[in-house]
């Protein structure tokens, strides 16, 4: 089975060589525990690396500027990738919040009203497609699919969105990520499957209190056709993002 890598130096180790290539990858995580950097590395690895285009989609609260600013604060140049071409970035979240109060409006893509308003899954998928398909993108990662998780009452319904966003991503033949808040990985779907269940890996990042320290641990879960690492690995965000810590 062909390889992909993380992007992360050392982890690769972990995984029989990296990630399944044209497979998806969960990663889920606590507040603060390095998921959006996480799925950074992995899409500037390709760029920079491999000459390999990404897609980011990000469904978050902030917005894109926000973002920017902070994979800048790592050296992580997302604007420059962007303006030549090699990375694509679609900020299509379904809710923003500016101080107590939530935003009514919808932001314009490609023709369609992704927003508050105006989000709609089937919509998200084309265009997510669409953009893979424009810029021959290898790499994906969508940062959260915690609101997918929460927009819809029937867990079935969640589980079918979620199972066709999968499908697209395989039948691209990308590698890709999917972040999640770890509240919700196994409780998204209560009587009906967990989001863990529907991808091909799953790793888990962690933050840890020992005593007045805290430590942040991640642990590879699941990792298809790949003799993989069970023990917790120790790691620290720096000021260069994530890196593996050695014992």
């Amino acid at each position: 089975m062909d390889r992909v890598s993380t992007g992360i130096e050392g982890l690769d180790d972990h995984i029989n060589g990296g990630y399944p290539k044209g497979r998806t990858i969960l990663v889920s995580g606590d507040p603060g525990s390095g998921k959006t950097t996480f799925g950074l590395h992995f899409l500037l690895d390709g760029i920079v690396n491999h000459k390999e285009n990404g897609v980011l989609v990000t469904l978050m609260e902030e917005p894109k500027e926000i973002l920017l600013e902070n994979a800048a604060e790592f050296g992580l140049d997302l604007a420059k990738y962007e303006s030549e071409g090699s990375l694509c970035i679609l900020d299509v979240s379904p809710v923003r919040v500016v101080v107590d109060r939530e935003m009514t409006f919808t932001i314009p893509v490609e023709g369609s009203a992704l927003g508050a308003k105006g989000f709609h899954v089937g919509e998200l998928i084309s265009l997510i497609n669409k953009k893979i398909m424009e810029i021959n993108a290898k790499r994906v990662v969508i940062d959260s699919i915690t609101p997918l998780t929460l927009s819809r009452k029937d867990p079935f319904e969640v589980r079918y969105d979620l199972n066709t966003i999968i499908g697209v991503l395989d039948a691209a033949l990308v590698t890709s990520l999917l972040t999640v808040e770890s509240e919700h990985c196994c409780e998204a779907y209560s009587g009906v499957g967990t989001v863990s269940y529907l991808t091909d890996g799953v790793i888990s990042l962690r933050t840890v209190r020992e005593g007045n320290e805290v430590r942040r641990n991640m642990e590879i879960v699941k990792m298809l056709g790949s003799a993989h690492s069970l023990k917790p690995i120790e790691y620290e965000i720096t000021n260069t993002g994530i890196q593996l810590k050695t014992r």
